[in-house]
């Protein structure tokens, strides 16, 4: 993974921003259809999700390499 980066996610009210180094949020934009989304039962996002190669569930051993970071608080 030699071009992997570090990215901090933020989420505020239901928009997600990327915190950048010197605490600039900057909105993050997507192509997915949220309102179809929206209209799918749990079973049906569940099923989509599993249907995914590239995005299969983390293992517990996956888990528990997971460092959780609290976001930071810029004035």
């Amino acid at each position: 993974m030699a071009n992997s980066r570090r990215v901090n996610i933020v989420k505020v009210g239901d928009a997600l921003y990327e915190s950048l180094p010197d605490g600039v949020l900057k909105p993050l934009k997507g192509d997915s259809d949220w309102a179809r989304v929206d209209a799918m039962t749990e079973e049906e996002v569940e099923a989509a999700a599993l249907s995914d190669k590239d995005c299969q569930p983390l293992s517990d051993e996956d888990w528990a390499k997971v460092k959780l970071v609290a976001p930071s608080r810029h004035p």
